[in-house]
């Protein structure tokens, strides 16, 4: 998944525009909660991607969730 996919993903959760959120932004406080964040990481599952909720919860950025992604993809 590249870092514009990912950011689209995360858009299509909150209200607020992506332009104005940075790569190391907390997510959290750009207006998503736990259950949205659950249902990214069950959106990237589906796509083969397995990411752990907890690892997303612990470092709520795009640049943590795109190194993540990296790593579990890498597996």
């Amino acid at each position: 998944m590249t870092r514009k996919q990912l950011r689209e993903l995360i858009a299509s959760y909150i209200e607020d525009e992506m332009d104005t959120i940075a790569d190391d932004e907390n997510l959290l406080y750009a207006g998503l909660n736990s259950m949205m964040i659950m249902s990214i990481v069950e959106e990237l599952r589906k796509q083969g991607i397995s990411v752990n909720f907890l690892d997303f919860l612990e470092q709520p950025t795009v640049e943590g969730w795109l190194e993540k992604i990296q790593t579990h993809s890498a597996v």
